[in-house]
């Protein structure tokens, strides 16, 4: 099971959201991805979040202002499901709305994802 978690109010250094997704199980009780490598998809230049990070529980998915989806590749490094044809893709639709959060803070941005979809080899939900 897989979750994105809203951001909160709290002025951020970058001035904008950054969304959280959490590892579950079947049961909504939080585990840890022995080792796992996370990077957009189609994305130039390196877009690398995750290169074979040990105990995940947690990843920030940072979605483009100057675009309205995003693709994100999971890959497991554990030895035995290693391979390319395991990895899961989490594809988000959203959209980008500027608002002013305060005088401290300034403009920021909210994601209204509107729809999603991914591949289920080793993800059943999200």
């Amino acid at each position: 099971m897989f979750s994105v978690i809203g951001c909160t109010d709290e002025c951020t250094d970058n001035q904008s959201s950054i969304g959280l997704a959490g590892f579950y199980n079947g049961k909504g009780k939080s585990i840890v991805i022995d080792s796992i490598s996370v990077w957009g998809a189609g994305v130039p230049n390196d877009s690398m979040i995750l290169r074979n990070q040990l105990n995940v529980a947690q990843v920030y998915l940072p979605m483009p202002l100057n675009s309205s989806e995003c693709r994100f590749v999971f890959h497991y490094d554990q030895k035995a499901i290693s391979d390319s044809r395991y990895n899961d893709t989490l594809t988000l639709h959203y959209e980008a709305i500027p608002y002013f959060a305060s005088i401290q803070c300034g403009a920021m941005y909210r994601f209204e994802i509107a729809s999603f979809n991914y591949t289920t080899h080793l993800i059943d939900s999200v």
